[in-house]
């Protein structure tokens, strides 16, 4: 989430810089070294910016978004479940682990374990998840359920 709004914020640097250089050019205020002057402004912002949108979105990929960040596997049974989000759709279940009734939240947006998910609603299961350095918006919330199997 936090790597999504830096490559946002960055974005919107690098279109005010240009935009702001536009108006001014456009109110009348043209001449050509002010116009030369303003193009080399224009290359040295925008090139940093693009340096500096390339170095976040090289760290977002190789090192943000890392998801085998911590791999492991949960036993207990299904108590809740949901679906929710605007563009990607992630189903989100509860997990209650052992007598004390601690619940812990899973989502995943693979329908394959979704439906083992659904089949497997009240039974005993192992599931196995994968949490993220930095989850993505894309993803959810929670630990990604990446495989479940019936526990006997």
């Amino acid at each position: 989430m936090l790597s999504s709004v830096l490559v946002f914020v960055m974005l919107m640097v690098l279109l005010g810089i240009i935009f702001i250089n536009w108006i001014t050019m456009v109110e009348g205020h043209y001449d050509e070294h002010v116009y030369r002057d303003y193009l080399k402004v224009l290359v040295k912002q925008g090139g940093v910016t693009i340096v500096i949108f390339a170095c976040l979105l090289f760290s977002v990929v190789y090192i943000g978004f890392m998801p085998n960040y911590q791999v492991g596997e949960a036993d207990g049974v299904i108590v809740s479940e949901s679906e929710g989000g605007l563009c990607f759709n992630t189903f989100q279940y509860k997990l209650q682990m052992g007598v004390d009734r601690n619940t812990e939240t899973f989502t995943t947006n693979d329908p394959k374990v979704v439906e083992k998910l659904l089949y497997l609603r009240g039974k005993r299961v192992t599931l196995y998840y994968r949490e993220w350095l930095v989850q993505p918006w894309w993803v959810g919330f929670g630990h990604e359920v990446y495989d479940v199997k019936l526990r006997e």
